[in-house]
């Protein structure tokens, strides 16, 4: 499938391999453009360095000069790359489009769409978070997805193999759940049933139990509130800054047009309201959510998998100097022991 090109990040010029002059990794002097060499590369790669030297040879044109991808007056050469979301628009400086995608198929209504935030989050829609409700992300006991030897190759989680129950405790859960083998593909990011049919994740590793700066101080838990304050922020939970400025709850996670958020304009999305309710619900606060009200304990909360009991809302909570005394740490953190 190459088609023999490379492409001179230095140069912004693209030439045959054999035009790569040896002692400068670079095309040629003599090669002055490769409109020939590029029809007769039709649908097949070219070789650059590094997601910026896709982004740029994707930019050039057929006579070897970078361009603008809105400049209109210039037709660019059908080029598709492969790169990051930090590459394409809407994020800053950038020019280059993400390319609309199908979902579905001719039999059930073809539609194409476009990776915003908005579709992303779709698409996390379509999967359950562990332990949940479907229709909202709150807690669940009844879940009986099983990840494992349901399916014997692609084992999750070989500690507990054979298959076993989906669990909000074991964080290797929350990635398999994404892509679980033993549930219709539609089901998870593989194919989703809506949304951008090509969607990844990124996650947020991080520490239950924070030691306090002098655990003889009672609220000197400076790391334990910005760890429960970034993700607040970015979920909409925290609405005041250090200063008692009135803080939007769309600052990270905002989709529209008039108040696009800080994830959004790097074409990152917080998934779907559900996920964001499980994951919240689970970690950044002690939840009451009941997975099941005939049993006698079943609250969320009582799993202990909470970092901080409360959400800090008020002045002298966020600014981090005196946190309130009912923003505590999980009882089964060791206040001498910690991150």
């Amino acid at each position: 499938s190459l088609g023999g090109l490379v492409f001179d990040r230095v140069s912004d010029q693209v030439c045959l391999w054999n035009e790569v002059n040896a002692a400068t990794a670079q095309c040629d002097a003599t090669v002055t453009g490769s409109l020939t060499n590029d029809i007769a590369a039709t649908g097949l790669f070219i070789v650059a360095d590094g997601a910026s030297g896709v982004e740029e040879a994707i930019r050039t044109t057929a006579n070897n000069s970078l361009i603008a991808s809105n400049d209109a007056s210039i037709l660019l050469n059908a080029k598709v790359g492969y790169v990051g979301a930090d590459f394409v628009a809407p994020v800053s400086t950038r020019t280059l489009h993400s390319a609309a995608l199908q979902r579905g198929n001719v039999a059930t209504g073809t539609v194409y769409v476009m990776p915003s935030a908005v579709n992303a989050a779709a698409a996390f829609g379509t999967v359950i978070p562990p332990q949940a409700i479907a229709s909202s992300g709150a807690y669940n006991l009844t879940d009986t997805r099983q990840l494992g030897s349901v399916n014997p190759a692609a084992i999750i989680d070989p500690v507990t193999n054979p298959a076993t129950g989906i669990d909000r405790g074991n964080p290797l859960h929350w990635t398999a759940t994404l892509y679980n083998p033993n549930v219709a593909i539609t089901s998870t990011l593989a194919s989703p049933a809506s949304g951008y049919p090509v969607t990844g994740s990124a996650f947020l590793l991080t520490y239950t139990c924070f030691k306090p700066g002098n655990p003889a101080v009672p609220g000197n838990n400076a790391k334990r509130f910005g760890i429960v304050e970034y993700i607040g922020l970015m979920f909409g939970k925290i609405t005041k800054n250090s200063v008692n400025t009135t803080v939007s709850a769309n600052t990270f996670k905002g989709t529209g047009a008039t108040s696009l958020g800080i994830l959004s304009k790097s074409n990152t999305a917080l998934p779907s309201a559900g996920w964001q309710n499980a994951i919240w619900e689970t970690f950044g606060r002690r939840s009451t959510q009941d997975g099941d009200p005939t049993a006698v304990v079943s609250q969320l909360g009582a799993r202990n998998l909470w970092i901080q009991n409360a959400t800090p809302t008020t002045l002298s909570d966020v600014d981090g100097i005196v946190q309130a005394s009912d923003q505590t740490s999980n009882p089964g953190c060791n206040p001498n022991f910690g991150a």
